[in-house]
């Protein structure tokens, strides 16, 4: 190992120092806390649980609230949405809780607790959107193809998984609307939370704190949603208060503009990983076929096939944007290739006129028509050559036509 590269080893810190430098105290103090606290609800139990779980969640709001306090050169307005989401998180869990320590049963569907559950998906999904509009990030033509080809495939994998079970339930019509609207809704947050990892915040530590927390929020409903009967205390309220925390920790590390991490947010590429959540998405039918198939489970060709219909439009749509805009590079290259072969036949003509004249008479001194040179005069001689040598190089440049 060269000396070079032992010396980039110890310049170059582990990602985790990274993260541990970048989260300011208050954020690592209350996420350490915040943690602690989640792993602890599990070893209690009845109404203390459910008190501690209602305290965890309120302690999440109330550390937006403090952040918000601290940010002057960071967007506020996606933070305040951020919050009002988690605090319809909180009160939906509230108002449960009311039902089952208070009135001994659970909440009735739908219930008031569900208005709250159903807001703060929406609240989450245009703070995040407003983060990185407020930001810079493009949201150009296949930035929103893109967007459309996941959530065509993340709403076939519902529809097989989650809501075609609910559609055929012998429930009422409110009741099985309130059902269906938590999975659709959830599918808004993680086509938001895609474009926040794969955007231009995906290096910046408070926005991959968002991410982790979003993500947390949308997999424990996804737990909850096929589970057939829920209890209090079990891992998937872990998910849910890890989600808390995780999003306060967020708000109380200071504003990345105002530590000198300006994020530019240049055009949208297709990156690394927009290709993998791309691939990902075409992938989603195939697989549910398969998983189908292999459980023996009643396989839903004609949603499948619709499908992967709609994706195949939408990637041929974006095979043609794609080639648009490599026709439009090659129209833009030839123009300044033609503007080079203008520039370059400009300059050969100013110049020929007076390097002729210039050539003559230096010719004539160096045969001593005016009499012998000196040494000097001679250099001169060397370097009106090759200033006329450089200029018939450049007239023979190759044209583009």
């Amino acid at each position: 190992m060269t000396v070079a590269h032992q010396l980039d080893r110890t310049r170059t810190p582990h990602p985790l120092v990274r993260w541990a430098r970048a989260i300011s105290p208050a954020s690592a103090g209350f996420l350490a806390v915040g943690w602690l606290a989640v792993v602890g609800y599990e070893f209690l139990s009845g109404n203390t649980q459910a008190l501690a779980y209602e305290v965890i969640g309120i302690a999440g709001v109330g550390a937006i609230v403090v952040g918000l306090t601290r940010r002057t050169a960071e967007p506020r307005a996606a933070w305040r949405l951020f919050a009002a989401g988690l605090a319809c998180e909180v009160m939906g869990d509230c108002i449960s809780a009311y039902y089952e320590v208070h009135l001994g049963h659970e909440p009735p569907v739908p219930s008031t607790a569900d208005i709250f559950y159903l807001v703060a998906p929406i609240l989450f999904a245009i703070g995040i959107f407003l983060l990185l509009r407020e930001l810079g990030a493009e949201f150009s033509r296949a930035v929103v193809l893109d967007a459309v080809i996941v959530v065509v495939a993340l709403v076939t994998v519902q529809w097989v998984f989650v809501v075609e079970a609910l559609v055929h339930e012998s429930l009422s019509a409110l009741r099985k609307a309130d059902e269906i609207a938590l999975p659709s809704f959830d599918i808004l947050v993680l086509v938001a939370l895609i474009q926040l990892v794969i955007g231009p915040t995906r290096r910046a530590v408070p926005y991959r704190m968002i991410g982790i927390s979003i993500f947390l929020l949308f997999l424990s409903d996804e737990i909850f949603l096929l589970t057939p009967q829920y209890a209090s205390g079990t891992w998937i309220d872990i998910g849910w208060l890890g989600s808390y925390v995780t999003l306060g920790a967020a708000a109380l590390r200071p504003g990345v503009k105002r530590e000198g991490e300006v994020i530019t947010a240049g055009p949208q590429r297709l990156s690394g990983p927009r290709l993998a959540v791309l691939a990902a998405s075409l992938l989603a039918v195939p697989v549910v076929l398969a998983t189908e198939r292999l459980e023996h489970h009643h396989v839903h060709t004609l949603v499948a096939a619709a499908g992967a219909a709609l994706i195949a439009v939408l990637v041929l749509l974006r095979l043609a944007g794609l080639l648009r805009a490599v026709e439009q590079q090659n129209r833009d290259l030839r123009q300044l290739d033609r503007m080079k072969d203008d520039f370059v036949a400009s300059v050969s003509h100013e110049l020929r006129t007076p390097l002729t004249s210039i050539v003559g008479y230096v010719e004539l001194l160096a045969e001593g028509a005016s009499g012998p040179i000196n040494e000097l005069q001679r250099s001169e001689d060397r370097k009106s050559t090759r200033l006329n040598s450089s200029h018939t190089d450049i007239s023979r440049m190759p044209s583009s036509a």
